[in-house]
């Protein structure tokens, strides 16, 4: 079959893994943004669906950004964390699971 000229597949976030995982004191969460972005904002959440942590990273340019955060006072076990990010498109929901472990 010939290739379809003319139709690109839009490039996707990505939110990565994050690094220690499992985490003791620190762990880094990095994103890519394939636009700008007019919010982005990452919440933890525990195992039962509760809000941990609310961290607001307001608007950022396209490309690499990476944050840092301390889990230190959080108590072992699983963890998600999500990232909102909004664009001229819209809203956009990514999420991942993280361990803590003391």
């Amino acid at each position: 079959p010939k290739p379809v000229t003319g139709f690109e597949l839009p490039e996707s976030m990505t939110l990565k893994q994050n690094f220690p995982n499992p985490a003791t004191t620190t762990t880094t969460i990095g994103y890519v943004l394939t636009e700008p972005a007019s919010e982005v904002m990452l919440r933890i959440y525990d195992a039962n669906g509760g809000l941990i942590r609310t961290m607001d990273q307001s608007d950022q340019a396209a490309g690499d950004h990476s944050i840092t955060v301390d889990v230190s006072e959080l108590a072992t076990g699983s963890y998600l964390y999500h990232l909102t990010v909004t664009t001229a498109k819209g809203e956009m929901v990514y999420s991942k699971a993280m361990r803590v472990i003391h």
